[in-house]
C-alpha cells in the first residue's frame, strides 16, 4: 500500500514551492526547512507548508506549521527541538513598500491558517 500518484504530486509539487520560496525568504533558518520539520514532526505529512500562492503556481508566502489530528480537525503545534518557526515572507526591498505587502501577506496567511481547529 503507498501513496497514490496524485497524493504524491500534490505533495512534491507544494514542496517545491515551498523550497523555492525558502531560498529566497529573509526568515529562513534550519528550523523552516523541509528536511527538519521532516524529522522532528515524525514523518513528511506530520506538518503543513500552508502556502499562499500565486496565479503561476509559485508561493508569496508560508507558514510551515507542525500539526496533529484531533476529533475537532486539525492542531498547529510546535515541533520538538524547533525554538522557532514563523512565517516565511519573500525578500524585497526595505521599506514602507515592504512593511505594507508584509501586512498583507500575513494577513492572508492568517485567513490561511484558519481552517485549523486550534493553533498553539
Amino acid at each position: 500500500m503507498g501513496i497514490t500518484p496524485d497524493i504524491a504530486s500534490g505533495i512534491e509539487g507544494e514542496r517545491i514551492a515551498y523550497e523555492a520560496l525558502l531560498a529566497t525568504s529573509r526568515q529562513r533558518s534550519v528550523f523552516a526547512e523541509s528536511w527538519w520539520l521532516d524529522a522532528t514532526c515524525g514523518s513528511p505529512d506530520g506538518w503543513r507548508p500552508n502556502l499562499l500562492l500565486d496565479a503561476n503556481g509559485d508561493a508569496k508566502a508560508a507558514w510551515p506549521m507542525p500539526t496533529r489530528a484531533t476529533s475537532h480537525g486539525a492542531v498547529g503545534t510546535g515541533a520538538p527541538y524547533t525554538p522557532f518557526l514563523g512565517p516565511l515572507l519573500p525578500d524585497r526591498e526595505a521599506g514602507v513598500a515592504r512593511v505594507s505587502a508584509d501586512v498583507d501577506l500575513l494577513e492572508q496567511l492568517a485567513q490561511l491558517v484558519a481552517d485549523h481547529a486550534h493553533v498553539e
